[in-house]
């Protein structure tokens, strides 16, 4: 269920996005859609022509209504919980397409979920978006593929903290985990809950912070403002990513031209092209030596040898899975997701095959 949010593919370094992330934001400068978009474009060649399975919020992206990245690759990281969070303690399960539609397999390889969605998400805290059969609304299922909440929004992010953002008749706000509104719609611009603050936007143009009541923590003044994770956000300040901490200070000057979410330490950013890593105080602890990079987890990194294939690096920057596929995104639950060309498969972290890729 990826279709350009969490990063739409291994090309540059971005705040993220399972499946296919690149999750754009409506209201973006110019200058930043134009970045988004090349890096949507290339994913949407796997996906959206073939018109089956894709992230949700790729889809979304036709109808400018949100993104947690501001470029390149970005992808929702093993740390951000996986299926059935709420309970602390549910069994991993991972979306599948099979026969060019999307079911769900336990860690068993078993199929739970019957093949029947034309688009699914990766799960948070139990829940996953789905679309409706003609792709032109989204919904909620739980692990079971039970309906939570009836494809008829224009938009749902992923579930953080009890939590997602949705949008409907052109106006954003949160759903809780029963598929109701938590939030009622009145942002036009809303991004994912992370430390207890999502990033929102009343008008569009400008980016602040908003707690779980729906109310203003850090006042707009951000030309974008993405998700908080380990304590920092990406957020940028005339033309240039840099990150601040909860309280809206400045944390890392801004420099860079795109830049990832904090995990496991270390941010993927680029300050020219290539992208590398920086640590919290901004310095390089992977020089920027790839074509693009999405961030840690459980480890390993996606990453996109210049001029080539997707693999998974260590926190040396070694390759740890040679670069073979086409997209790759974090790990979760001990797995990956990876497309080769449009077939979707899961590798385990020594690069063996969990699921044999497939359309």
């Amino acid at each position: 269920a990826d279709r350009g949010a969490g990063a739409a593919s291994a090309g540059a370094a971005a705040e993220s996005a399972p499946p296919r992330r690149a999750r754009l934001r409506a209201g973006w400068g110019l200058a930043i859609l134009l970045t988004v978009l090349a890096v949507v474009l290339a994913a949407a060649a796997f996906v959206a022509l073939a018109g089956v399975g894709g992230d949700p919020e790729l889809e979304a992206l036709d109808e400018g209504v949100y993104a947690a990245g501001a470029s390149g690759l970005i992808e929702p990281s093993g740390s951000e919980g996986g299926a059935g969070d709420e309970e602390g303690a549910a069994a991993a399960v991972y979306p599948v397409l099979v026969d060019g539609l999307w079911g769900v397999v336990d860690a068993a390889g078993e199929i739970v979920v019957e093949p029947r969605f034309r688009a699914l998400d990766d799960f948070y805290e139990g829940r996953a978006t789905i679309f409706s059969d003609d792709l032109a609304f989204m919904g909620v299922v739980d692990t079971e593929g039970e309906i939570v909440a009836e494809p008829v929004f224009d938009y749902v992010g992923r579930y953080g903290e009890g939590l997602a953002p949705a949008m409907q008749d052109g106006k954003a706000g949160f759903l809780g985990l029963d598929g109701t509104w938590a939030i009622e719609p009145a942002f036009a611009s809303l991004g994912d809950f992370g430390d207890g603050l999502a990033p929102a936007s009343d008008d569009g143009m400008l980016y602040g912070y908003v707690d779980a009541g729906g109310d203003w923590a850090i006042e707009p003044r951000f030309e974008y403002a993405g998700e908080f994770s380990e304590g920092y956000a990406a957020v940028v300040i005339d033309g240039l990513f840099g990150y601040i901490d909860t309280s809206g200070e400045t944390a890392v000057e801004p420099r860079y031209t795109s830049a990832g979410r904090f995990s496991e330490g270390l941010a993927p950013v680029s300050e020219e092209v290539e992208t590398g890593f920086i640590d919290t105080t901004g310095a390089w602890v992977i020089e920027p030596v790839f074509a693009g990079a999405q961030e840690f987890a459980e480890g390993l990194a996606p990453a996109q040898a210049v001029g080539g294939k997707v693999g998974f690096i260590d926190t040396s920057g070694a390759w740890v899975i040679e670069p073979r596929f086409d997209e790759a995104f974090p790990f979760r639950d001990g797995r990956a997701r990876v497309y080769l060309g449009l077939e979707v498969g899961y590798v385990e972290a020594d690069g063996s095959w969990f699921w044999e890729p497939r359309e």
